[in-house]
């Protein structure tokens, strides 16, 4: 078991548990290693940059670049999500501000409030988070395609289409980030998205389709794909539904990005039954959140070079 320390000071392991070898063979050879691959360790690397760069740029006497959250929630408090977002703003230099409103905000008094980001210059990227019910989908609509830190606009998602993005957002590539750096191969591969089409699932979809891999979409886990599964070398879920998940369901060796919504305020452990079948679990907590936080970040540097006009490379 190995420990990693993070940009901002907490530790996490990646875990290495020896899965039988169910070939018949000697125990001790053609044995599979089922991993949980943690993406703090990875979003460290991402965030040590993303500070350089930000040191840099005040130096050369820029103002640091500003991240706005427009959440829109029933809870006032924060979530782990939130949390991790102000602590790696912190530790990058990076300023930090949320706009919270209560699940029962007019839209219209919303959609004002972006329109004030939108417009005001000290505001480098804004960030949406609202339920279903809120209408999600118009707010990022509203949102500059210029401050759309994370990729959702329908013209950055035309881009994402179309394979010709401006640069690389956070949202769907922190997880083909994170499958890189863990040495999984996409190309050839046949990748499962279970989720909403509009959400992670389909942008990862449309990214596994890009890196030349072979793409099945299923919109709910309520009922699962069957025999479909036993097929799938990557699986990525990205639900609010939570049924049960019989690890004989996956095929052998396949890697699991469990990316489901818990419950607000609870906190579920990855099921190390899974580690019997799977090769590679990206687990909840712990997986994607840090390496998308850290890619929304450096997201958001890219966006202020644009707009202050600062080549890449000074």
């Amino acid at each position: 078991m190995a420990a990693v320390t993070l940009a901002w000071g907490q530790t996490v392991t990646c875990t290495d548990i020896a899965i039988a070898d169910t070939s018949g063979g000697n125990s001790g050879e053609g044995s599979v290693v089922g991993r949980i691959w943690d993406g703090d360790n990875v979003a460290q690397e991402i965030l040590r940059r993303v500070r350089d760069e930000v040191t840099s740029l005040r130096h050369q006497g820029h103002p640091p670049p500003t991240l706005v959250e427009l959440r829109v929630s029933d809870v006032a408090s924060r979530d782990p999500m939130q949390a991790l977002q102000e602590e790696a703003c912190r530790v990058s230099g990076i300023s930090y501000q949320v706009r919270f409103f209560p699940l029962t905000s007019d839209h219209g008094v919303i959609a004002r409030a972006l329109a004030d980001l939108n417009a005001d210059p000290r505001v480098t990227g804004i960030t949406l988070h609202a339920p279903p019910s809120v209408s999600l989908l118009t707010l990022t609509a509203a949102l500059t395609p210029e401050k759309d830190v994370d990729g959702w606009h329908p013209l950055n998602l035309g881009r994402l289409i179309t394979n010709k993005r401006k640069r690389r957002w956070a949202r769907g590539m922190e997880v083909v980030h994170l499958l890189k750096q863990a040495d999984t191969q996409l190309v050839g591969a046949h990748v499962i998205c279970i989720g909403n089409a509009s959400g992670l699932a389909g942008v990862f979809a449309m990214l596994c389709l890009h890196e030349n891999a072979t793409v099945t979409a299923w919109k709910s886990v309520s009922t699962w794909p069957g025999d479909l599964l036993q097929r799938g070398d990557v699986l990525l879920i990205d639900s609010d539904e939570w049924p049960p998940m019989d690890p004989a369901a996956f095929k052998p060796g396949a890697v699991l990005i469990d990316a489901r919504h818990p419950p607000h305020g609870q906190s579920l452990a990855p099921d190390e039954r899974w580690l019997d079948v799977v090769s590679l679990l990206i687990p909840l907590p712990g997986g994607v959140g840090p390496a998308t936080v850290a890619l929304r970040l450096s997201s958001l540097v890219a966006l202020y070079r644009e707009q202050v006009c600062i080549p890449a490379d000074s």
